[in-house]
């Protein structure tokens, strides 16, 4: 862990022989509890952005899972989407996740 102080997790990883293969990441949104209120130095019932991520190897084995809290006045995600990609299930999707009731 103490090497985590000064070295970058993926470099530490490379260094182990691990080639990462790709990312699946989720963003979502979360209310701020008063212990992660406090960390990020925002109010308690406030917006918070969730970032889920599950980096794979080149083998598709798992190397790392992160959850990341964001305060979307002070942070914001950028993403680096290629032209072949932009309107493709790779580059994301936007996932509905309601439930629609009873039919009348």
């Amino acid at each position: 862990w103490r090497a985590l102080e000064t070295t970058a997790l993926y470099k530490l990883l490379a260094q182990q022989g691990v080639v990462t293969g790709r990312v699946i990441q989720e963003v979502t949104a979360e209310i701020a509890d008063p212990f992660k209120a406090q960390l990020l130095e925002t109010d308690i019932g406030g917006a918070l952005l969730r970032i889920n991520r599950l980096v794979f190897d080149t083998d598709q084995h798992p190397v790392e899972y992160l959850s990341l809290y964001l305060s979307p006045t002070k942070s914001r995600i950028l993403m680096n989407i290629s032209a072949d990609q932009i309107d493709s299930a790779e580059s994301g999707l936007v996932a509905h996740d309601v439930s629609h009731g009873p039919a009348n």
